[in-house]
């Protein structure tokens, strides 16, 4: 099994989905996302570091499966 995912891995969907994710824009709206759930956990606003999450799962959802 471990073999079939790692051949799986060098497919053209695996390779489409990474040219999104290691785009320029794409790592800075990472990067910029785990700021915002830092100084909300910082903090201690478990209410904004709730939001940050959802809107990274939205985004996340969005560029996989959207």
């Amino acid at each position: 099994m471990a073999r079939e995912l790692w051949r799986l891995r060098a497919g053209e969907m695996w390779q489409t989905l990474r040219r999104r994710v290691e785009a320029p824009a794409m790592l800075a709206l990472g990067m910029a996302f785990r700021r915002r759930l830092l100084d909300c956990l910082r903090a201690r606003d478990a209410a904004g570091a709730r939001g940050a999450m959802q809107a990274h799962l939205d985004r996340v959802g969005a560029l996989y499966f959207g």
